[in-house]
């Protein structure tokens, strides 16, 4: 992957503390900090590893960075754009037109078939050439990930493997500057694991796009061009070889579903 000197995202001493209600009454609630004083820059065509133990913050940092959620404190910056400082409305906007999402859990809208569903971020993307042009991209990328003839299955006719591809395809349907990819293959067996991997790194190169990877899998992060490791709230590097960088080169059902993507990071 072709990396310059573009700074894709900037965290600059970020830190996330939650509140925990106090189990006495008359007590003041505790603060729970999961991220302090987090430094990271992510430049352009960059792939990067986010490891750590479970629990340790790396699915918080993904959301902070992605605009999904804010800091208690710190900057954090989208290609030179402070989202920190912007409501949701302002941020959902630039993940829709700047950010694709690929999750453990595939996300897929259980009464949308395979097509439908690569459709939808192209749909609710506020460039109308992209909404033009939803379908016939859609199938593109399906055929891209090998599911040209699965197009009109519904997602409970696919294999886990299926519908990681399926949501692969979304997350690229839009072209997005950077893609975020949370234990994309956690929830598959070793060989759709190996495939999803595989494509998934295959896509980012010829696309060129920045890949922010959160993964317990050495094997996996070891494919970025860097790794970083969370433990007790702070953030690490770990230093990588040149051969290291080198192999790195829903009823009511429905209805949740379709608000927690639209929710979460479309809308």
């Amino acid at each position: 992957m072709n990396q310059n000197n573009t700074k894709a995202i900037v965290a600059h001493k970020v830190t996330k503390s939650v509140s925990l209600p106090s189990a006495q009454k008359n007590k003041s609630e505790k603060q729970l900090t999961i991220l302090s004083d987090i430094e990271l820059t992510i430049h352009d065509g960059e792939s990067i590893a986010i490891v750590g133990a479970s629990g340790s913050g790396k699915s918080t940092l993904l959301g902070l960075l992605a605009g999904l959620d804010l800091p208690t404190s710190g900057e954090v910056h989208f290609y030179g754009k402070a989202i920190h400082t912007l409501d949701e409305e302002q941020r959902a906007q630039i993940r829709r037109s700047d950010v694709g999402f690929i999750f453990q859990q595939f996300l897929l809208v259980p009464s949308l078939t395979a097509l439908e569903n690569v459709m939808l971020p192209a749909e609710l993307s506020d460039d109308k050439s992209l909404r033009d042009k939803a379908k016939s991209l859609a199938t593109e990328w399906l055929e891209k990930v090998g599911l040209g003839h699965r197009l009109d299955h519904f997602p409970n006719q696919l294999s886990g493997g299926e519908q990681q591809r399926v949501a692969i395809a979304r997350a690229f349907i839009t072209q997005p500057k950077l893609l975020f990819a949370d234990e994309p293959s956690a929830n598959l067996d070793t060989e759709n694991g190996k495939l999803v991997e595989d494509l998934l790194f295959e896509l980012n190169q010829r696309s060129n796009i920045t890949l922010v990877l959160v993964t317990h899998a050495p094997e996996l992060a070891a494919r970025c061009q860097r790794v970083v490791t969370i433990h007790g709230g702070h953030l690490t590097e770990e230093a990588k070889s040149t051969q290291d960088t080198s192999e790195g080169e829903v009823d009511n059902l429905d209805l949740a579903v379709s608000e927690a993507i639209s929710n979460a990071f479309y809308s």
